[in-house]
């Protein structure tokens, strides 16, 4: 799995402190010996605006606040900043 991190700002360009939804689209995933079906990874943004978790690979929609941007998690266990994943 790999890690996500980023920071987030608003337009006025204050840290971001709420919540980041990331909706996996690419399930279910067959991941010998089970089948692992989608659900909502939530996180919180620190009080600088960033946040890290950990994903498995696939393609997300990740919502903060009413902006939404779709990402591609690669297939490894290395950290990732968001604004590289960004399709």
């Amino acid at each position: 799995m790999a890690t996500v991190t980023g920071t987030i700002k608003t337009p006025e360009d204050a840290p971001y402190t709420g919540h980041v939804r990331f909706r996996a689209l690419s399930t279910p995933l067959a991941d010998a010996p089970d089948l692992i079906v989608g659900s909502d990874v939530v996180v919180q943004c620190d009080a600088l605006g960033q946040f890290s978790t950990t994903l498995r690979n696939g393609r997300y929609q990740v919502t903060a606040g009413r902006e939404t941007e779709t990402i591609l998690v690669p297939d490894d266990a290395l950290s990732h900043d968001i604004l590289t994943l960004i399709e």
